[in-house]
């Protein structure tokens, strides 16, 4: 929920309306962030905190934080009821965790978007200003501010090389969810949803053959002191949404600025992941240049 910090605190939708229409401006506005990622993380470092400090920057602290990084009162899987239920008011949503509430907006783990991560989030976050995709966002009372896609993702596995469709045959593959179950069905080996913050565990003790994972969520969770081999695969994707009665509920001026913030941090993102991207060589994990 949003906190105004003047005299009250405000705790439900209607109340906000009503007192930041009157209040306007000059009134401070407090919000929670919530995520699930490492403090090391992509997600972390390159979306969620300089969102943040943007919008902070942007409007002299009006708006300000609660921060729940890490976990710690949402899982990453959780985050969509999170907003949902009022614990969170702004949190990167993972599409593929969210696929049973916005199975269209699956369409952006696919492949064909394109072979950057910036050519993947123009794509996807044009389409999320209007139409059928955004749609999926207002009917689950979410705006979204900022698309976060990583680059194709790497098929790594935890002992043979997979470099053909006929070596996914019988393979158990970690998956995110979504369009990826699909197309790992499609290639002949079986999908496991996993969280990737368990996908350590599954792969030491043989739940899975491997996974399919973005550069930026391998090192984070240790899985480089297990792989072997890679390959290239589709992407995931979160979008950071705000609850939609909060945004509506905010004066046009800071409106505007949470919005602008997400498109410069979405950029911004997206060509900090394009340069970490360098040639695979000899299909070792171990000798990528991991992003810290």
């Amino acid at each position: 929920m949003i906190k105004k910090q003047t005299v009250l605190v405000v705790s439900s939708t209607a109340l906000l309306t009503t007192s930041l229409g009157a209040a306007q401006a000059q009134d401070s506005v407090t919000l929670s962030m919530v995520h699930g990622s490492p403090d090391s993380h992509v997600i972390t470092k390159q979306g969620v905190e300089p969102w943040m400090s943007c919008v902070s920057e942007e409007t002299n602290d009006q708006v300000s934080f609660d921060y729940y990084p890490g976990g710690q009162i949402s899982k990453t899987t959780e985050l969509l009821n999170a907003i949902g239920s009022g614990i969170a008011d702004v949190a990167p949503i993972p599409i593929g965790y969210a696929s049973d509430d916005m199975p269209l907006n699956g369409v952006s783990m696919l492949p064909g978007l394109g072979s950057t991560a910036t050519e993947i989030v123009t794509s996807y976050s044009d389409t999320l200003k209007s139409g059928i995709l955004k749609d999926e966002f207002t009917s689950n009372n979410l705006m979204p501010l900022a698309v976060m896609a990583y680059p194709p993702y790497q098929v790594v596995s935890m002992s043979d090389k997979i470099d053909t469709a006929a070596a996914f045959e019988g393979k158990v593959l970690r998956s995110a969810g979504g369009a990826m179950n699909l197309a790992i069905s499609e290639l002949g080996a079986s999908p496991a949803e996993i969280p990737i913050g368990d996908t350590y565990i599954a792969l030491e003790r043989g739940t899975a053959d491997g996974t399919i994972s973005a550069f930026a969520s391998i090192k984070p969770f240790s899985l480089h002191e297990l792989m072997s081999s890679n390959g290239a695969f589709g992407t995931f994707t979160n979008v950071l949404s705000m609850r939609l009665d909060d945004f509506n509920a905010l004066p046009s001026k800071l409106q505007d600025v949470v919005t602008n913030c997400g498109t410069r941090t979405e950029e911004a993102m997206a060509n900090y992941l394009d340069g970490q991207v360098i040639p695979l060589k000899n299909n070792r994990v171990d000798k990528w240049n991991f992003v810290t």
